[in-house]
């Protein structure tokens, strides 16, 4: 199944938080918690407040974190996403290990 954002709409496949982080275990209702992802769709832009054209700046497979109060959370094919603005991906990360980051 292909999935097309429109205008500035990101999808998202966050990042499972582990039941572990060193000796810490993380209770089940907080492992839906992660604010880090992967971005899989990415629409082509939107037009800003004067009607000029503002491609997003996001790529595929942009390893991100997103506000946490932002988009909707569904499942396709058993897969959870999350559909965001790309005003609410706050920072795209470089070289960071997975479970390098925890917000919570």
């Amino acid at each position: 199944m292909s999935l097309q954002p429109l205008r500035d709409i990101v999808l998202i496949e966050p990042e499972p938080i582990p039941e572990k982080l060193g000796s810490l275990y993380i209770p089940a209702a907080h492992q839906y918690l992660s604010h880090r992802g992967k971005v899989v769709a990415i629409g082509p832009g939107a037009h800003d407040q004067d009607g000029a054209f503002m491609p997003t700046m996001l790529q595929l497979g942009d390893d991100v974190l997103y506000s946490p109060t932002s988009g909707a959370e569904f499942r396709i094919d058993g897969k959870r996403l999350v559909m965001a603005h790309e005003r609410d991906i706050v920072v795209v990360l470089h070289d960071v290990p997975a479970g390098g980051v925890f917000i919570g």
